[in-house]
């Protein structure tokens, strides 16, 4: 009995042997491949979820989700990155005041 796959007559020139003996269809390997390029999950294409993410996640975090989402633009993620940028930086500057606002309050408290 012969045991390579590409010898068998039955087998197309479409299909590619696995491990456990199926064939694998080439067209919806391709497939497969194309959309681990394009960006990554569904959910990734959808502009509302990318934007709660990138939003809630602050910056850094959700930053590589909109550079691999297909749901924008390029000159649409650059202007979205600066955006995100500049607003993360607002937040940490009011998470700064917040907690100099707190440390001064504690002190006037214990010297008053």
């Amino acid at each position: 009995m012969n045991t390579n796959p590409q010898s068998d007559s039955n087998q197309s020139d479409s299909t590619q042997p696995t491990n456990e003996g199926e064939s694998v269809d080439q067209d919806e390997l391709a497939n497969s491949n194309e959309s681990k390029k394009d960006g990554g999950p569904k959910a990734f294409d959808n502009p509302y979820i990318v934007l709660a993410i990138v939003f809630l996640a602050l910056g850094a975090a959700g930053l590589p989700i909109l550079n691999r989402s297909n749901a924008f633009s390029a000159k649409t993620k650059k202007m979205l990155t600066l955006l995100v940028v500049l607003y993360t930086i607002l937040v940490v500057i009011l998470l700064i005041a917040i907690v100099i606002g707190f440390i001064t309050f504690v002190i006037w408290m214990l010297y008053s």
